[in-house]
């Protein structure tokens, strides 16, 4: 069995009704006979959650036509504004929201989305940013009559590392987009106790697996410095990730999952194993 560390935060089980929980990664990676060992690599902090939870309030017919959420974070945002407001919308507040499109990359953030009964759209097309953009342009063209009745732009909930090529693509296209900044990401300052801590309890990593360019950057060099580097192969959750490495860090990769899910990762991985 090969041994995996995943820079990343083991999730959580939301439904204390489903004691057979797993997480999605260390479900998938266990399918190829791989174990799984989690590492949190990033620390994040919401934030203008009440201009958020505003924004609910006011529906969203009075602005937007559509919201894009690409990441776990902004799912959690906009879950905390959501239940803080919830109660005190009207019928008619509520379904807007829910029948609006959820632009989304990655299954995942489509389950978060759909767990809070709105309308996730494009997973299954989008396994990075500018993919997402693509769909969004295809789903505009094909609905423009339509939506030039209603309002003309999205709710974009981004993080404080966010790519630009969602907003410049839309600005290209012509389709308005708000911005709204729901969360900070700052390195985890106990990142190094933690990989001791595991390397001091089990064997060498076989695999590493990055899972954002910034996680790159506040992890290579302790990864270096414990030897994890270069005796262990790398994997990352996408191209964006595995550019950052390889032109940035000079580093070569050897698994790239072609979508940013669990199976997908498992796949690109085993398919190095075999």
């Amino acid at each position: 069995m090969q041994s995996i560390l995943l820079l990343k935060d083991k999730s959580r089980n939301d439904n204390p009704n489903n004691t057979a929980y797993m997480d999605p990664y260390e479900k998938e990676l266990s399918m190829i006979n791989c174990s799984s060992v989690f590492v949190p690599v990033l620390e994040h902090a919401l934030l203008n959650i009440p201009r958020l939870s505003d924004l609910l309030k006011e529906g969203s017919k009075s602005k937007y036509w559509g919201a894009i959420v690409t990441s776990q974070r902004a799912v959690e945002a906009l879950r905390t504004a959501w239940n803080e407001v919830v109660s005190e919308l009207t019928a008619d507040t509520i379904m807007r929201w829910k029948n609006i499109p959820f632009f989304v990359v990655g299954k995942a953030t489509a389950r978060a989305v759909s767990e809070l009964n709105f309308t996730p759209v494009g997973a299954e097309h989008s396994g990075n940013a500018d993919l997402l953009a693509d769909y969004i342009v295809s789903y505009y063209a094909q609905n423009k009559l339509d939506l030039e009745n209603q309002s003309t732009k999205l709710l974009f909930l981004v993080g404080d590392k966010r790519r630009d090529a969602i907003p410049k693509r839309m600005l290209r296209e012509g389709i308005g987009v708000d911005e709204l900044l729901v969360y900070e990401t700052r390195p985890n300052e106990q990142f190094e106790a933690l990989l001791k801590d595991a390397l001091d309890n089990g064997r060498p990593f076989d695999w590493v697996v990055f899972f954002s360019p910034s996680g790159v950057d506040i992890t290579i060099e302790c990864l270096r410095k414990w030897k994890v580097i270069p005796n262990a192969k790398l994997a990352t959750i996408g191209p964006t990730t595995a550019h950052h490495l390889q032109g940035r860090v000079q580093i070569r990769v050897n698994a790239v999952a072609e979508k940013p899910d669990a199976a997908s990762l498992a796949k690109a991985i085993d398919g190095c194993i075999r």
